[in-house]
């Protein structure tokens, strides 16, 4: 069965050590495969699943972990991927560019990220992708400045008073009609819209087609995915080594 260009069925997962090991372990004691969890040999979660841990690259991957604050980038064959499925289903649309809506409320910032590298901390981003050339990163003024800015893949940053009125600006100079917007209804702010639905283009909900464009996952994608599984599973079992009676949850 085939689903997204997937082979669903004949399609196996990565063995990890650690994969192999849950799945041998599974009605095993807890503190057994997960002993060295445990807080009694006084190491963090953090440290136990390997803060630093790297995985070398797996039949031409990029490299990825967690080896510096926010881990690594995509490769730029897996970013170029990324563009290509989102412009064809821009084109499709008939948009000129593609404004995608990010702030920190859990939930909203994946996007942005997912397209930019930037990861949301404070307040509220924006991308803007053109149809052709390169995007943009799009502050506001309030925003602070943070390290992970630098950490993005897309350089070119701008910092206006009104993100909608640079916007705005920046379509009418290049002569845009119709813009895409993913997270017009729950993520655009205010005053931003107000500043844009006053420009001579056209604002259109993009949410569907980019959750669709964002669903075909790669390799190199569903590596990470499981990677970070894994790390969700461990911390689970962590916690259950911890816990004993008279113990809160806090403190486990």
């Amino acid at each position: 069965m085939t689903r997204y260009g997937i082979d669903t069925v004949n399609y196996r997962p990565f063995q990890r050590a650690a994969r192999c090991r849950r799945r041998e372990g599974q009605n095993q004691d807890a503190g057994g495969y997960h002993e060295d969890l445990c807080f009694d040999r006084r190491r963090t979660l953090r440290s136990a699943v390997g803060f630093g841990w790297r995985r070398a690259a797996v039949n031409g991957f990029c490299e990825v972990g967690f080896s510096a604050p926010g881990g690594t980038l995509p490769s730029q064959v897996e970013i170029d991927r990324r563009y290509k499925n989102i412009r064809t289903a821009m084109q499709s649309e008939g948009l000129d560019a593609l404004i995608v809506c990010g702030n920190q409320y859990a939930g909203f910032e994946g996007a942005v990220l997912y397209v930019s590298g930037f990861e949301i901390v404070h307040r509220y981003v924006y991308v803007v992708l053109p149809l052709e050339g390169e995007p943009t990163l799009v502050f506001s003024t309030r925003s602070p400045l943070d390290w992970r800015q630098g950490q993005a893949w897309v350089k070119d940053h701008v910092w206006p008073d009104v993100p909608g009125q640079w916007i705005s600006e920046r379509a009418r100079e290049r002569g845009w009609k119709q813009l895409g917007v993913y997270g017009m209804n729950f993520i655009m702010a205010v005053r931003d819209y107000r500043e844009l639905i006053k420009g001579p283009f056209e604002m259109v909900p993009f949410d569907f087609e980019f959750d669709l464009a964002r669903a075909v996952k790669s390799a190199e994608e569903l590596a990470e995915v499981r990677d970070a599984m894994d790390i969700i599973v461990d911390g689970f079992w962590a916690l259950v080594a911890a816990y004993e009676p008279g113990k809160t949850e806090a403190r486990s």
